[in-house]
């Protein structure tokens, strides 16, 4: 297989904004059918939260440039210039060898790392209704607020 899809297919991702503000185009992008939420936390908080079996983790922001040139280590951390205002935090969990080939990992995450959630602009009251249930089993403190994007501006 050529590296590039070894990387894809072995190393799982996931990026979070660190910004400290609700953006209606990041809504718009990654909750357009409108389910998704925003998770207020810290790296520290969450880093700690997490227990991994047979992986690495690998953290870092993402660098934002234009270059027709990359390493398959540097697509994991590049963005093109045009998503910096996303501002992106990337973590990147890597299995061990014995794990790649059984296509597993086993990550465990204590849900005390979240501070609150806020949901999607976009989500109906049913979903609203929903999610609030679904997060309130994990976490019955948990503050749950719906985005106030559109009931302040008119999209």
């Amino acid at each position: 297989e050529d590296e590039q899809r070894v990387v894809s297919k072995y190393v799982y991702t996931s990026s979070w904004t660190y910004k400290a503000y609700e953006d209606y185009l990041m809504w718009r992008v990654y909750a357009s059918r409108g389910i998704g939420v925003r998770i207020n936390t810290t790296v520290k908080d969450f880093l700690a939260s997490l227990k991994l079996e047979n992986c690495k983790l690998f953290c870092a922001k993402v660098c934002y440039k234009n270059t027709a040139k990359q390493t398959t280590f540097d697509r994991l951390i590049l963005k093109n210039k045009e998503y910096d205002s996303e501002m992106e935090m990337r973590f990147c969990i890597v299995p061990d060898k014995e794990n790649v080939e059984k296509n597993r990992i086993l990550v465990n995450v204590n849900p005390d790392f979240i501070k609150s959630v806020t949901l999607s602009p976009f989500e109906s009251s049913n979903i609203v209704d929903m999610c609030r249930d679904t997060i309130h089993k994990l976490r019955v403190d948990l503050a749950v607020e719906v985005s106030n994007l559109l009931i302040n501006n008119k999209f």
